[in-house]
């Protein structure tokens, strides 16, 4: 059996710092991908060694002594379960909702805040509407807005642009 060759390293899971960890388990995931590791015990033993010894120590916390036997995808389930428990869809909406763009702050850096709290609201198939509607009532401009206002069939692309381009002139 030829031993695998790793093309890129992983950092340990900060915990303690407040990673998040669904990012981690994404960005964890691409590295098995781009490592090609597909067994599962394989892709279980390298998480677990390289997580970090906080976060090993949480799982085994957790699991005690099963967190040997589990799957990848539920040390990671159980990860998340813990540290991230399932929202609390009107208040993420709320944060959302009352979310207005701050003096001084770009376009780009609105709109990114906006995708970031809309994560857990469930949105789905309608977030483009939802972001639409809330950039435009959280802009500052009122000249901007009437204008945004005024057009039809206004997506959120059109309303970046045209946001965009009235604070360049």
């Amino acid at each position: 059996m030829a031993s695998a060759q790793i093309c890129a390293s992983m950092t340990a899971f900060d915990i303690d710092n407040g990673e998040d960890f669904t990012e981690y388990a994404e960005r964890f995931e691409m590295f098995l991908q781009a490592n090609s590791i597909e067994n599962a015990d394989i892709q279980r033993a390298v998480f677990l060694a390289t997580i970090g010894a906080s976060a090993y120590k949480l799982l085994r916390s957790l699991l005690g002594e099963a967190v040997k036997t589990k799957s990848f995808k539920d040390l990671v389930k159980s990860m998340k379960d813990h540290l991230q428990p399932e929202p609390n869809q009107i208040a993420e909406r709320f944060h959302f909702f009352k979310r207005d763009r701050k003096h001084g702050e770009s376009v780009s850096d609105y709109i990114a805040e906006l995708r970031r709290l809309s994560e857990r609201c469930g949105f789905a198939g309608e977030l483009n509407t939802y972001l639409r509607d809330r950039f435009v009532c959280g802009l500052t401009s009122e000249k901007i807005q009437q204008k945004l206002l005024t057009m039809k069939d206004l997506t959120l692309d059109k309303a970046l642009e045209v946001t965009r381009s009235f604070e360049a002139a």
